[in-house]
């Protein structure tokens, strides 16, 4: 994902904590840009080791399925109004 697409789109939802759903909620907003000319890719990946609590299961199922129940293009908005607030002096 290039740099302007992850900002378009909001960056990380720094709601979640620990392990689960994160990447749900990314690529549900990730799905509203277009990544490559004339179509969409929805192929991406982030390797990373298994989490040492992920046996105990979804710590952040609720959280996801309240963001995911709110349109893309909301969520990203939201995001968007949230860092332009961080950077701002």
């Amino acid at each position: 994902v290039r740099r302007d697409v992850y900002w378009a789109i909001g960056g990380h939802d720094e709601q979640f904590v620990g392990w689960g759903g994160e990447d749900l909620e990314f690529l549900d907003r990730l799905c509203t840009a277009r990544l490559m000319p004339g179509g969409y890719a929805p192929v991406v990946h982030l390797w990373h080791p298994d989490a040492p609590k992920k046996r105990s299961g979804d710590r952040n199922r609720a959280k996801t399925n309240l963001l995911r129940a709110i349109e893309p293009e909301e969520r990203i908005a939201r995001l968007r109004k949230r860092e332009q607030v961080r950077s701002d002096p």
